[in-house]
Formats: C-alpha cells, sequence, structure tokens
C-alpha cells in the first residue's frame, strides 16, 4: 500500500503531465500562427539555420532545445511566459494539484547539471554546476539511456527544470555542453554575482533569467 506522501507525490506528477498538455493546448487557441511564427523568428535569429537554395536547415534536437526556451522563458504576453499566462487566465479552473504545480512550472529555470548517479527505470540525480544543489529528475528515459552507476561527470546536460513536489522535472529536450562553455558562463555569472549581496541560488535564477535568450543562443551555437 502507498503511504500518503507516495500517494500526494503520484498526484503532483499526475497533474505535471496533465499541465504539460494543457498549457501548450491554451496558448495555441489564444496565440495560434503568431506563437509559431514568433518561435521560428526567433530561432532563425540564434543563427543555427543554414540555406541551401531553397532548403531550410537546422539540427531538429537544437530547434526541440530552442522551444523548451520559447515555451517556458520567453514573454509571451505583457513580460509573462506562456506558463504565468495560462495561470493568470485559467488558475480557478484548476485543482489544488495543478494549482501548486502551475506555480512550479512558472518557476521553472535552465539549469547546467552532472549525472551524478541514475536509478533504473526511475530518473537521475544530478548536481547543479552553479548551485551545487543536487536534485532528483524523474525521466524514465534518460535514466535508460546509462547503465545503473553510471557517474560520468564530464557530462554536462543543459536543460529546463522545474520542481514537482518532492522531485524535479525536465521540460522538453536538453543539450550536451562542454567545459568550455560552463567556464566562460561561470565568468560571466561571478561578474555578475560580485556586485549583487544574495547567495549563488538567488543570483544564478536572477542571472539565468535575464539572460537566457543569449545563453540559449549560444547553446544552440556551441557546436557540442
Amino acid at each position: 500500500m502507498e503511504n500518503l506522501n507516495d500517494i500526494k507525490q503520484n498526484r503532483y506528477i499526475e497533474a505535471f503531465d496533465r499541465l504539460l498538455k494543457k498549457i501548450p493546448d491554451f496558448i495555441d487557441s489564444k496565440y495560434g500562427e503568431f506563437a509559431h511564427e514568433k518561435s521560428r523568428e526567433l530561432f532563425e535569429q540564434t543563427g543555427a539555420v543554414k540555406y541551401e537554395g531553397n532548403e531550410y536547415l537546422f539540427d531538429e534536437d537544437r530547434f526541440m532545445f530552442f522551444l523548451s526556451y520559447f515555451n517556458t522563458d520567453y514573454p509571451l504576453e505583457n513580460g509573462k511566459t506562456a506558463a504565468q499566462v495560462f495561470r493568470d487566465r485559467r488558475k480557478y479552473a484548476l485543482d489544488l494539484y495543478e494549482q501548486e504545480t502551475v506555480q512550479w512550472l512558472c518557476e521553472a529555470i535552465l539549469r547546467f547539471c552532472k549525472i551524478i548517479e541514475v536509478e533504473p527505470d526511475s530518473g537521475v540525480t544530478v548536481r547543479d554546476v552553479f548551485t551545487e544543489e543536487i536534485l532528483f529528475i524523474r525521466d524514465i528515459s534518460t535514466s535508460k539511456r546509462f547503465p545503473s552507476g553510471f557517474m560520468k561527470e564530464e557530462l554536462i546536460i543543459a536543460s529546463y527544470t522545474a520542481k514537482c513536489g518532492n522531485i524535479y522535472r525536465w521540460l522538453g529536450v536538453g543539450i550536451g555542453v562542454d567545459k568550455k562553455f560552463i567556464t566562460r558562463l561561470k565568468n560571466q555569472f561571478m561578474e555578475y554575482k560580485c556586485n549583487r549581496d544574495i547567495n549563488d541560488i538567488k543570483a544564478y535564477r536572477n542571472f539565468i533569467k535575464e539572460n537566457s535568450y543569449d545563453v540559449v543562443c549560444a547553446l544552440i551555437n556551441s557546436g557540442e
């Protein structure tokens, strides 16, 4: 029999999965072609698109990663992201678990994580290389990609990440990042943080939110 904590956690996971369908459907119904055209326009501006005659060439994984940015971080209306617009317009139609979960989705950020432990058919434990937080990411597909006991510290994954009860979830597609990119970004972060009297977690959240599009563009063009 499941204990109360397990039941509650499963309710959050179910709410999370429902919202991952509800939010895009809501945005599509409200913004339709505008959202599709805007995401394509912004992706073209990253410089990741190549043209050969009439052909429009790009890496699909990098485009899917960019869509994670657009769906999670792009200010779609009056400075609000898709999840924030959805929360404000539909909050009274959500159950209690969805109300909590949509707030976590509103607070999702781009994280750079090293896998430190794999739990087969469940997820991975990671370390955020900027904040040093240890997080469990529920992601069955990722856990199946790596053998049990996998601890390849040099592998760094950039992915939008959101809290989900007592665990975390990745949003959309992540991409691999090399150490040189991390070093450059850490230097920028330290310069940002040096004149601000705040802890690393809050400083990183502010830094990455203020620079998300530039960071995503640099990632897409990093060649990893």
